[in-house]
């Protein structure tokens, strides 16, 4: 999918500002990716400016643990190719998650909810073919493990240790069986974000 040079900016400008904050990023980048390209007027400054202030409260709320987290570290685990696809599923995913209000059991469920999402015909047959070549593997309601290239799902008691031996709060890349797999946890509640000042009371 090719994003222009304008896009490609305002998406790095709204993932630096808000790295922490997944939902409102994930927000972001969909709006830019779906409004037609054209110059910035007043109402798009007030939007970035209200987008840039949300994020900083927002921060400050998961500093102080008044709001769940989920830490991200795309690191390659060496196979970027692999790596790109998942994160394009991921987007498919969560797009359907914040439309449907739940994640997708199944592939093909994720395939129906693809079909009536408000998004590009081109953006909907590139994740309707993701939804058919990939797996996703359901955890909890806000968990799940995302694979593109044939990993063979093990039993359930071996697939709990496989999770143990997971970072609990990091969405990450693993390689598991020369299989690239996505992990995402389930958000943090109730925990101020690690290696962060403590927030203050105002």
């Amino acid at each position: 999918m090719k994003v222009s040079k304008r896009r490609k900016w305002l998406i790095l400008a709204v993932a630096s500002a808000l790295a922490v904050v997944a939902g409102a990023s994930l927000y972001a980048l969909w709006r830019f990716q779906h409004t037609p390209l054209r110059a910035f007027n007043e109402e798009d400054l007030r939007w970035f400016e209200g987008l840039i202030m949300g994020a900083e409260e927002f921060h400050k709320e998961m500093s102080a643990g008044k709001m769940p987290w989920r830490k991200a570290d795309y690191s390659s685990v060496g196979f970027p190719e692999k790596e790109a696809k998942l994160r394009e599923l991921r987007t498919a995913i969560e797009l359907s998650q914040i439309r449907f209000g739940r994640l997708p059991n199944n592939p093909a469920e994720l395939l129906d909810m693809i079909k009536v999402s408000e998004i590009r015909s081109d953006e909907k047959r590139e994740y309707a073919e993701l939804a058919r070549e990939c797996q996703i593997v359901v955890l909890a309601p806000d968990s799940y493990i995302l694979n593109c290239n044939g990993w063979k799902l093990p039993n359930k008691a071996e697939l709990s240790r496989l999770v143990e031996s997971f970072d609990p709060d990091t969405e990450k890349f693993y390689l598991v069986q020369r299989h690239v797999i996505l992990y995402a946890p389930s958000f943090v509640h109730g925990q101020p974000l690690p290696g962060q000042p403590e927030a203050k009371e105002d």
